[in-house]
């Protein structure tokens, strides 16, 4: 629920509270600040108890732009209608798109080189140390490498000989007395397109799966590459054994899962004596334990906050293993 409500909640409220916390539904008239004259939705016989007791609930609350009570409407009632303003043009946006891969003309040396000039000095803190560590690579990655020309589709297959012959074969076309050469030149046109792009399709297409195959030796993300849909999850299996194909039934046994796994399996009591028989004496990390870490990394994954990927620490892997360890 919101900041904002009227009066006391009894246990229907509670249960009602309750209810929408299980089903994610934030209750509307607890989102806007309202004076109390204008909060309360129903009133006793004698007119001397005023109530909140009509809600809204929605699982889309970025679309609701107010929520009031109406109390002019002549009706004979002792409740209050109650009214909300919802936009329903909210686009939905997309996802951040990370570019994980360093450019071609991206220089390993100079990268290293850049990186060796860091100043290893005793930080106050844990957090500036890190601060130090990320502006060194993020100032490093900026001078050595220029951004990397993103790979279109359309420019891959819709070549410049291409457009050249649709712009030729739309002159043919509008000109109305042609000669018997003109009509077999835009035939052959029509034919040399087609072929073209059959053949810059099956071009592009093979560039990228072999260019996933070097990097991870499959195809699957290819295949996710070049696939225009988006699949969803289409079954799942209950506890009880029985597939589950409904969407509704998905959410909901998604859920279940989700709220098993991150239960707490001991009480905090339970926890305390469990730190308390823990060693205090834990051995530090070593250079090689690190070394390895970064290893095994794997590559072409989102970046977090820092920008900071996993190709950036491969990349600079002999700089950065003192200055990881020292942090860790």
């Amino acid at each position: 629920m919101g900041e904002y409500g009227y009066g006391k909640r009894n246990k229907r409220g509670e249960r009602f509270v309750q209810f929408c916390l299980q089903n994610n539904l934030k209750i509307a008239n607890t989102m806007f600040k309202k004076p109390h004259k204008l909060r309360w939705t129903w009133r006793s016989p004698d007119n001397t108890v005023k109530n909140e007791i009509d809600f809204i609930a929605t699982n889309k609350p970025q679309i609701i732009l107010n929520c009031n009570v109406i109390s002019n409407l002549k009706h004979p009632s002792d409740h209050r209608l109650v009214r909300i303003t919802t936009n329903i043009n909210v686009r939905k946006q997309s996802r951040c798109k990370f570019n994980t891969k360093l450019s071609n003309n991206f220089d390993c040396k100079n990268y290293s080189l850049h990186l060796s000039k860091f100043e290893d000095t005793e930080s106050t803190s844990v957090q500036t140390y890190y601060d130090s560590i990320e502006k060194m690579i993020l100032e490093s990655v900026k001078i050595t490498s220029r951004p990397q020309k993103v790979r279109n589709r359309r420019e891959e297959i819709m070549t410049q000989e291409v457009m050249e012959l649709y712009e030729r074969k739309h002159i043919l076309r509008e000109k109305e007395n042609k000669t018997k050469e003109e009509k077999h030149e835009l035939s052959k046109i029509h034919r040399r397109i087609k072929k073209k792009i059959e053949r810059n399709r099956k071009k592009y297409r093979c560039g990228i799966i072999e260019n996933y195959l070097k990097k991870t030796g499959a195809v699957k993300k290819a295949n996710k590459h070049l696939s225009n849909n988006k699949q969803l999850m289409n079954q799942l299996r209950a506890e009880t054994g029985a597939v589950v194909t409904n969407r509704k039934e998905l959410v909901q046994v998604a859920t279940n899962f989700f709220k098993k796994l991150y239960m707490p399996t001991e009480s905090p009591e339970e926890y305390f004596e469990l730190k308390q028989n823990i060693c205090e004496e834990i051995p530090l990390f070593l250079e090689s334990e690190v070394e390895m870490s970064i290893k095994t990394l794997k590559l072409d994954k989102s970046p977090g906050p820092d920008g900071i990927t996993n190709e950036m620490i491969t990349a600079g892997k002999d700089t950065l293993i003192r200055p990881l360890t020292k942090l860790f």
